[in-house]
């Protein structure tokens, strides 16, 4: 997308001269005005509730991922530093007075001397780390190159300020931001979300990286641009990037679908986003893919995944609620002239205004003060589309009718080797009204096991913790060739249907000759059915597996869910061939409680006999 086009050409030479200016300098006191109107009951309140807070990280701290699998203590501190440090740099920014200088003073030198910016969970990507950093080899992580571009920030701000208390500071922060992050990125070709190793999955085919990957290079372009002078070093960085943002761009699907799920496209589709534009004005204009159209969809796709409410299509490791960019949604809406982008932008304001300090994302908390004025001005609800399918990811959604009341579906095929990935393959989910009935349960805080080889040791990472079946025994494996076949779409009028083969993506799909999931969802009936349409070589116990958050009461034609807010659904079927069994999920998990308020539900369905074929259906409604 990028370095076939603009690398070694004579006009990025040129336009790299230029450079940009990542923020407004605190002489523009017009502007800083309009921020403190937005931004400063926020800020201020945050500071007054840090009171007593330890900042202190020590190093059995940074040892807890290696003991325990701990990554939460450490983080929560080192995220809160940062956090203050952005607090302090725009109060003072707002009030530029002097009152607080010293306190982004001492928050920033708090940081300079921290032994790496990287998190323990991520040290594995320098070898010379062996539970504690090395600071010889400074490990380019996510959070190294995020706190490299807050550190820009300040810099840019309080430069002068800085210089005026010491001739120390300033250069202390350049030359760490260099080494940690700008030196670090020019001379490692070896990070693996560059792009740039070869790495295969036990297909044999390409490895393709992930968010990390437009996330870290976003901020790589901004540490830059404040640190970097125009020169050939600023060009090879800016190329370097290009041709790294190309291994992720190019492999990103046509129709704007993220794989990760809503959560991560934070991060996935709207860092893509961040590059494009950071691109374009650090040349001046000159690199400009905004008329793409692969960008256009990457923009948009979290407007197809809003179910209401707040709620999100949540495959994959993904919250259900989210607290979406919508300061940044809004900028690029308006970028890309696109009103859907910009009304969603509106609608998410509407829900959650407390989302106004974006931990210490510089760039997004800046976006959203700036935007927050418009935001305020709701002319008319967010799109809400009646049909979505993703053919890039085999993700589909459709509602009953516009807006968010009445009946929502989802569901999915894809394969059990996405980024993030559950194992999942047919699973679904189903609201009323935007509440939630059927769900994907989402994902636990992230542990030492989350991104390891004992991922799918995690509950709520397993098929039979999904709206899947399990089949002889046997629940799904992880691995891109366990996964969907024979695949159908089709949205009218009056109903939308899709259907899938699920019997590749299960451990004994030898012994299944098919098992054929349709989903239908019936505007005109206001009902939404399931038929599950199977064969074996031989008689198999049979299980189908149901999540939810909702009270469950059992009858022999039918199960009534119950929302917190008392209205209900109804799954009709001959509940007499089963043995129903409602088991509360036993999780203390403080994250998956917030999620939804309670612990969730499993309900399994299990056939009363053994059969070697069978069709059911269910119908909700």
């Amino acid at each position: 997308m990028f370095s076939e086009k603009y690398v070694g050409t004579n006009q990025l030479t040129q336009s790299i001269k230029s450079g940009f200016s990542i923020v407004r300098p605190l002489s523009d006191r017009d502007y800083w005005e309009g921020i403190k109107k937005t931004a400063y009951q926020q800020v201020t309140s945050y500071i007054n509730g840090i009171g007593a807070f330890d900042f202190s990280l020590p190093a059995s701290m940074y040892l807890d991922f290696v003991r325990n699998g701990n990554r939460t203590r450490y983080e929560g501190v080192c995220f809160e530093r940062r956090k203050a440090l952005s607090a302090y740099a725009l109060l003072e920014a707002m009030e530029n007075k002097g009152n607080y200088t010293d306190k982004v003073l001492d928050f920033t030198w708090l940081i300079l001397e921290e032994t790496t910016w990287c998190v323990p969970a991520h040290g594995y990507l320098r070898p010379e780390a062996d539970g504690l950093p090395n600071d010889e080899h400074p490990c380019l992580d996510l959070f190294q190159a995020e706190t490299g571009c807050l550190l820009s920030f300040v810099l840019r701000l309080f430069q002068e300020k800085f210089e005026q208390i010491s001739k120390n500071i300033v250069p202390r922060i350049k030359r760490e931001i260099d080494f940690r992050v700008i030196d670090n990125f020019l001379i490692h070709d070896d990070y693996w979300w560059q792009g740039f190793l070869i790495r295969k999955n036990e297909d044999g085919k390409r490895y393709v990286v992930n968010n990390w990957n437009p996330w870290i290079l976003s901020n790589v372009l901004l540490c830059a641009a404040a640190v970097t002078p125009p020169g050939e070093r600023l060009q090879s960085l800016v190329e370097k990037v290009m041709r790294s943002l190309d291994n992720y761009a190019d492999a990103y699907p046509q129709d704007g679908a993220c794989d990760e799920g809503p959560s991560y496209w934070n991060r996935a589709g709207l860092s893509l986003l961040d590059c494009a534009y950071f691109l374009n004005q650090i040349t001046g204009g000159y690199v400009n893919e905004f008329e793409n159209e692969k960008i256009k969809n990457t923009a948009e796709y979290i407007t197809k995944v809003h179910i209401g409410n707040g709620f999100f299509v949540n495959f994959a490791d993904c919250s259900p609620r989210l607290a979406a960019n919508y300061g940044t949604i809004y900028k690029y809406g308006r970028l890309l002239g696109s009103e859907t982008m910009v009304s969603f932008a509106k609608e998410c304001f509407r829900l959650d205004k407390s989302n106004a300090f974006t931990l210490w994302q510089m760039p997004r908390a800046l976006e959203l003060y700036e935007a927050m004025p418009a935001l305020s001005h709701l002319s008319a609800p967010a799109r809400a589309f009646q049909d979505v399918y993703f053919s890039s990811t085999q993700v589909m959604a459709a509602r009953e009718r516009d807006g968010a009341d009445g009946l929502f579906l989802a569901a999915k095929g894809g394969h059990n080797a996405e980024s993030h990935n559950h194992n999942d393959v047919g699973s679904f989910i189903v609201y009323k009204d935007a509440e939630p009935f059927f769900i994907d349960p989402a994902h636990e805080a992230y542990c030492a096991k989350t991104f390891s080889d004992q991922r799918y040791e995690i509950w709520n990472n397993q098929s039979c913790f999904h709206n899947t079946p399990t089949i002889g025994g046997k629940d799904q494996p992880a691995g891109a060739g366990f996964s969907a076949s024979c695949v159908s779409y089709e949205a009218k009028e009056d109903e939308t249907r899709f259907s899938l083969d699920i019997k590749n993506a299960y451990e004994n799909k030898d012994e299944i000759q098919k098992w054929k999931r349709t989903f239908t969802l019936s505007r005109k009936n206001k009902e939404i059915t399931i038929t599950e349409d199977f064969a074996f070589n031989a008689p198999e116990k049979i299980v189908l597996n149901l999540m939810t958050v909702c009270d469950v009461a059992v009858t022999p034609h039918e199960l009534i869910f119950t929302a917190d807010s008392g209205k209900t659904l109804s799954l009709a079927a001959d509940f007499s061939k089963f043995h129903v069994i409602c088991e509360p999920v036993e999780t203390t998990d403080s994250k998956l409680l917030s999620d939804w308020g309670k612990a969730p539900t499993r309900i399994r369905l299990e056939l009363k006999t053994e059969t070697d074929k069978g069709k059911f259906t269910f119908t909700i409604k």
